[in-house]
């Protein structure tokens, strides 16, 4: 409550109480209905969207916020964890782009769209294979300074103006994220270990992801 009264102040120039604040609460998310609807119609028309489920407690319990959004737009919605749970915030069912998020099997049932990882979810696991075993996983760590350089590139290209990269830097791009798969899964066959089981199921994945 504290926090939407500072964003009211702050957006209309009014300071109001908590209280008050606490006692429209209800109206307002009742007249905000009609531009919710809109704004899932937007989010289905993107190309490509971000979501994820982040626990929080509400009523009193642990519940799932899911998010479905882009740079501009967010709808958000509380429930379990489930596909039916996924569903029910009226964005994702049916949708034909791509879906960014952390890989939960409660997205797999979106059959439509075509699946991206997060990027800092892939980091995240590059990152824990190589501090585990640094000498055997060099290809977690090859692969993790691409995908970061890759994103500069494209940053900077956005930043120019440029609609995509150039060839030459495509190619290249395309060159080293082959040549840091097959290292690692070369240098994993026959190994036993969990982490070398999880360096294949990453490297598979990464063979097999569309960029």
């Amino acid at each position: 409550m504290a926090r939407a009264t500072s964003l009211v102040a702050s957006l209309t120039g009014v300071k109001v109480s908590t209280g008050f604040t606490a006692t429209v609460r209800g109206k307002a998310a009742a007249r905000l209905g009609p531009f919710m609807d809109q704004v899932r119609v937007l989010l289905r028309e993107a190309g490509v969207l971000y979501a994820d489920e982040t626990p929080a407690r509400a009523v009193g319990k642990l519940h799932y916020v899911h998010v479905a959004c882009t740079e501009f737009l967010t709808a958000l919605h509380t429930g379990g964890r489930s596909a039916e749970d996924i569903d029910a915030g009226g964005v994702l069912p049916g949708y034909v782009g791509t879906i960014v998020c952390d890989g939960y099997a409660g997205y797999d049932h979106l059959g439509g769209a075509l699946h991206a990882w997060c990027g800092a979810h892939g980091l995240r696991d590059l990152k824990g294979l190589y501090e585990f075993d640094s000498g055997g996983q060099v290809w977690a760590r090859s692969m993790a300074d691409l995908l970061l350089s890759a994103n500069a590139a494209a940053t900077a290209a956005r930043a120019a103006g440029q609609a995509r990269l150039g060839e030459d830097q495509l190619a290249e791009i395309t060159a080293l994220y082959r040549g840091a798969v097959a290292k690692g899964i070369t240098d994993n066959q026959g190994k036993r270990s969990k982490t070398a089981k999880d360096a294949l199921r990453l490297a598979a994945a990464s063979a097999t992801t569309r960029t």
